[in-house]
């Protein structure tokens, strides 16, 4: 049997945890996107630490992800001597009986507050550990700093699907017909409770959940996602009566029955798979590329692992996201956000967003998609009774028309939907009259470069921590000679960057996943950024960095 080999980033992630635990005494979380082939690294350093004659105790909170992490492992070339896999529960029942681990893997650790995960940590205390997640969040949002000293992060969704390891998606949002959302209750632990799902669905139109999926989605090997094992034999019994081979599956279908069930699915004699929280975590069908969300959710974790399921990368595939339930409206994210983990991590995660970040709908397709990847017109409107309705868009038109535009209320920014093209949001840009005006330069006709630049330019490197957008600000004040609000001219973009992003950062430091996003924006090699990076941080040193003044410290040398 041939062993894995590691993609660059995948050899990263092993490198960087390894350098991590010799420098920290609980160990290291290591976040990698759902699909990016955690198994394959979580094997890679099992085979590294059992070479060593090391023994690695492997736990996770499923039986059937043991069995796969055994085949992984196996398939690395591990000595299987020299390891112990179980479930958490089974490890928490044989504490004293198991031999001692030089060191503990725990997948999926979001899981890892858990009393049972609390109790193996604490019992294995001198212990170093692993834990690995897609998503290291909680629905209390507590941190994780009390369980892993740091954290080392992988690549990013987007960055994956740019380098041909996870499928490209579109995402759609077809809400259920008489779907009640006022109707959804939260429990105890946080997300809805299943009456209060049940009343949301009131009686569904199973002929609509067919409907729209045959529109968006017909033909697409598929999984659904339910809330509750009756609601997904229903949906199983409509698609069947449709003549789509469909089956039914959850935890309480016999295990020879549902392992030949997942076989017949991965081998194409089932076209539809409905199921109720047993298809997420570590299951994985390439050639399926459709997923259906028929359970609403407020778990961060449960939405991605659901959602990116259809994901897993095969040539030439485009994944259909199919969200009836409206999550990734009530959630304010798709897939392919750019999240920082950072806050989640430490525990210092408070609920705010800003509106611009939430995904857009459009009203003509459903399709949900970042405004950020959209692209945004000027144009000249008018108010039809309580309607705007466009005139004609505005491209390299003079800043002065635009102004006059402006003051007459006939300026509206045109948002286009990317999956259809249509018109997807229109809003009227209004006047403003204090210093705040100057925000609205984000609404400049931006299709000639020197518009875009005096738009990036008059923009504030405090409302964001994009190290991309601060440096692309930086880089259009230097080209345009516009000085920062000091006063001083900005001759090195780059350290400029770095300085503001320091002084945001408690630590003064920037994560190596900004650094990796900031040399792909310039397109240099990450060693030229992470170089510069490393001669800015260390010619600054933050001993009494609470009453440093480091922007102005800083813009001395780097300015």
């Amino acid at each position: 049997m041939t062993m894995y080999k590691l993609f660059d980033y995948q050899q990263k992630l092993v490198d960087e945890a390894r350098q991590k635990l010799a420098h920290n005494d609980k160990g290291v979380m290591l976040i990698s996107p759902a699909g990016s082939g955690k198994s394959i690294v979580i094997a890679e350093i099992a085979r590294l630490t059992t070479e060593r004659g090391n023994r690695v105790l492997f736990m996770v909170h499923r039986k059937e992800l043991i069995e796969q992490m055994t085949e992984s492992f196996k398939q690395q070339d591990v000595d299987m001597s020299l390891c112990t896999l179980m479930t958490v529960r089974k490890i928490a029942n044989r504490l004293g009986k198991l031999p001692k681990p030089s060191l503990i893997i725990c997948d999926e650790s979001h899981h890892s507050r858990a009393k049972s995960y609390q109790k193996v940590y604490d019992y294995y205390s001198d212990v170093p550990r692993l834990g690995f997640t897609a998503s290291p969040w909680r629905m209390n949002h507590k941190g994780f700093t009390d369980i892993y000293d740091d954290y080392v992060e992988g690549p990013t969704v987007q960055w994956l699907i740019k380098h041909n390891h996870l499928a490209p998606f579109h995402y759609y949002s077809p809400i259920l017909k008489d779907f009640k959302t006022e109707k959804l209750k939260a429990s105890s632990t946080g997300d809805f409770t299943e009456d209060s799902i049940e009343q949301a669905l009131g009686k569904t139109i199973f002929g609509d959940v067919y409907q729209k999926w045959q529109q968006y989605a017909g033909g697409q090997k598929t999984i659904i996602y339910c809330h509750s094992i009756e609601y997904s034999q229903k949906v199983a019994d409509y698609f069947t009566k449709q003549g789509i081979r469909a089956v039914h599956v959850d935890s309480k279908t016999p295990s020879a029955e549902r392992d030949q069930i997942m076989q017949d699915f991965k081998d194409g004699k089932i076209l539809v798979l409905c199921n109720v929280d047993l298809i997420s975590e570590g299951f994985n069908v390439p050639d399926c590329s459709c997923s259906l969300l028929l359970r609403p959710t407020k778990s961060l974790v449960i939405f991605i692992q659901q959602s990116m399921r259809c994901m897993r990368y095969v040539p030439g595939k485009k994944a259909t996201i199919l969200d009836m339930v409206g999550n990734a409206i009530r959630l304010g994210t798709i897939p392919n956000d750019d999240i920082d983990w950072d806050d989640y991590f430490h525990g210092s995660y408070k609920k705010k967003q800003d509106p611009k970040t939430i995904p857009a709908t459009c009203p003509h397709c459903f399709g949900i998609f970042n405004r950020k990847d959209a692209e945004v017109r000027c144009a000249q409107i008018h108010q039809d009774k309580d309607e705007l309705k466009v005139d004609r868009l505005l491209i390299n038109q003079p800043q002065w028309v635009l102004d006059k535009l402006k003051e007459t209320g006939e300026l509206g920014k045109i948002i286009i939907c990317p999956l259809c093209h249509q018109v997807a949001e229109l809003t009227q840009i209004k006047p403003r009259e204090d210093r705040k005006e100057q925000q609205d330069a984000e609404y400049i006709d931006i299709g000639s470069e020197q518009n875009h630049s005096k738009w990036l330019a008059q923009l504030s490197t405090s409302h964001t921590r994009s190290i991309t957008r601060i440096y692309d600000i930086f880089a259009a004040r230097k080209e345009l000679e516009i000085p920062n609000s000091s006063g001083k001219q900005v001759n090195n973009p780059l350290f400029s960057t770095f300085s503001v992003l320091m002084h945001k950062s408690s630590k003064h430091t920037i994560s190596e996943k900004k650094l990796h996003q900031l040399a792909d924006h310039l397109e240099k090699d990450y060693a030229y950024v992470h170089g510069q990076y490393a001669w800015a941080s260390n010619h600054w040193h933050f001993e009494d960095h609470d009453q440093l003044d480091l922007t102005t410290q800083l813009s001395k040398d780097f300015y």
